[in-house]
């Protein structure tokens, strides 16, 4: 079954309107806007290819944002959110667009290192801080920052807690390190528990970790009780679950 984010994102945000009528508003023939709410081509059977051009007319049209749909995509994460949507951040950010359209855009790809990262399904507590664990391959990551990535690695998403911007099944890119700044998605283990993906909120007495998705309750820990948790690595990145 194909893992289509994008195509289903698409389809909620076409609402009430046919699919000839969002399509010609949205300046694309007909059957491509079919072809990307299904993830494949009914012709040929073979999954479809989205263009930057073809989903910032499908964001135009619908109203809606173009980082959600390019997120969605998976051409970045949500570091273009922060920089309120400047097309120059992403061809300057994103490895995925850089990759795929660099001669395109005439970005000279010897600015970025492509490193194979291993792919683990869980992180626990263990021996020097954390242990990996679940061991699903490797895959690789082009980077915009030189010299990083040598001790980085891949953990697979499960839940729905940071839901829109990270999706279940989704990898995240961590960096190991034991503290990050106030604000920034890490891996955390509490209490001994599996590692998860929370936000990272510093106040004065302790942390606060919290869920992009408004139906998780925040997690506070103050005082003596924060020493039962332990940051284990800034998530850095994101490749959808479509590897």
């Amino acid at each position: 079954m194909i893992n289509n984010l994008l195509g289903e994102y698409v389809r909620k945000k076409r609402g009430d309107k046919s699919l000839r009528e969002f399509a010609k508003i949205c300046k694309l023939s007909h059957t491509h806007l079919d072809s990307i709410e299904k993830g494949y081509d009914p012709r040929t059977g073979k999954p479809v290819s989205h263009t930057i051009e073809a989903l910032k007319k499908i964001a135009t049209g619908s109203g809606e944002s173009f980082g959600d749909f390019l997120i969605a995509a998976g051409f970045i994460d949500n570091g273009f959110i922060q920089h309120n949507g400047d097309i120059n951040y992403v061809l300057q950010n994103s490895p995925k667009i850089v990759a795929e359209n660099a001669t395109n855009y005439g970005i000279p790809m010897d600015n970025y290192n492509t490193y194979t990262l291993p792919i683990y399904g869980k992180v626990t507590a263990g021996p020097g801080g954390f242990a990996l664990n679940e061991f699903l391959g490797t895959e690789q990551w082009i980077t915009t920052k030189n010299g990083d990535g040598e001790n980085y690695f891949m953990l697979r998403i499960k839940g729905d807690s940071m839901y829109p911007r990270f999706f279940p099944g989704d990898f995240v890119i961590v960096k190991p390190q034991n503290d990050v700044d106030s604000g920034d998605p890490a891996i955390v283990i509490i209490d001994g528990e599996e590692g998860t993906l929370m936000r990272v909120k510093k106040v004065a007495n302790g942390m606060i970790f919290c869920s992009d998705n408004s139906l998780y309750p925040d997690r506070e820990f103050f005082d003596e009780k924060a020493a039962s948790v332990k940051i284990i690595g800034k998530v850095v990145d994101l490749k959808p679950g479509r590897l």
